[in-house]
């Protein structure tokens, strides 16, 4: 494939630089091993390609890894002493050392991996352990289509991007959610799902807005609904959530985190 060629081409070029270990090693080639098994488990199909990139003092290498790339030990040479890894699926072109989710846009879908490696020597070796650093978030608002329509949803919070080591960094975070599909079938056939991304949170700022047509707003506090399922933003697998407003907005359902059933919040207002 592609990829390989360009692997193999690397090879070539850093092979000059290659040396006996009796003797010094500095600017000797170091074939670095990547075992990406976990890569394969976890990334969902859509969004391959994953993007490999690694950098050092003399490395400035990107490149893209398909399923078969991602299904067990993949190599590449480098002629530093120490590098850096980034592994990186989803991130729908965001990424660049870092994430940084542009205004109206909800989180990408990302799952990835970053790793300071040691190639001081003929060979490394590093197991490519991703997370999963989203928590799909379902919006589920039941009533009839016809009293649907007046009103749009913004989803509003304080975390805009992730740095280059992968922690959530503060921005200002607003996303609408694309147009909800009336779910099929069953016993709710006016209930319309929406579906969003949400970035990593470090605390319950997150929240709701609903405005209808006439510009009256209503504000829901979902990171404190959220928060009291349980729901844990620091494990290193995002879990998902379902979120269910009724059409009146005087009740809130959050299912996710550690109850089973959810709970129900009843909004005054």
């Amino acid at each position: 494939m592609c990829f390989e060629r360009i692997m193999c081409l690397l090879v070539v070029s850093v092979l000059p630089l290659s040396c006996s270990v009796k003797e010094d090693r500095s600017g000797c080639p170091c074939a670095l091993g990547l075992d990406l098994t976990a890569v394969r488990e976890k990334v969902r199909d859509e969004d391959y390609p994953v993007l490999l990139r690694v950098e050092g003092e003399r490395t400035d290498y990107t490149g893209w890894l398909d399923e078969e790339d991602c299904s067990g030990f993949f190599q590449i040479v480098v002629p530093d002493k120490r590098v850096r890894v980034w592994v990186v699926a989803g991130d729908e072109g965001m990424f660049d050392s870092g994430v940084e989710i542009p205004a109206g846009h909800g989180s990408p879908p990302l799952t990835w991996w970053r790793g300071d490696v040691d190639t001081d020597g003929e060979t490394a070796f590093c197991k490519v352990l991703p997370q999963k650093d989203y928590c799909c978030l379902t919006l589920r608002i039941d009533g009839p289509f016809g009293a649907l329509a007046p009103y749009t949803m913004t989803i509003r919070g304080h975390i805009g991007g992730y740095s280059g080591p992968g922690e959530p960094l503060e921005g200002d975070f607003s996303c609408i959610p694309p147009i909800g599909v009336p779910l099929q079938g069953g016993t709710r056939p006016l209930v319309r799902e929406y579906r969003v991304f949400l970035p990593r949170q470090t605390d319950d700022s997150l929240r709701l807005e609903v405005r209808s047509e006439g510009g009256g707003i209503r504000t829901f506090a979902l990171g404190e609904y959220i928060a009291a399922t349980g729901y844990d933003w620091t494990a290193r697998d995002l879990g998902d959530l379902t979120v269910e407003v009724d059409c009146a907005l005087t009740d809130i359902l959050v299912t996710g985190g550690g109850w089973k059933d959810g709970i129900r919040h009843e909004v005054v207002f």
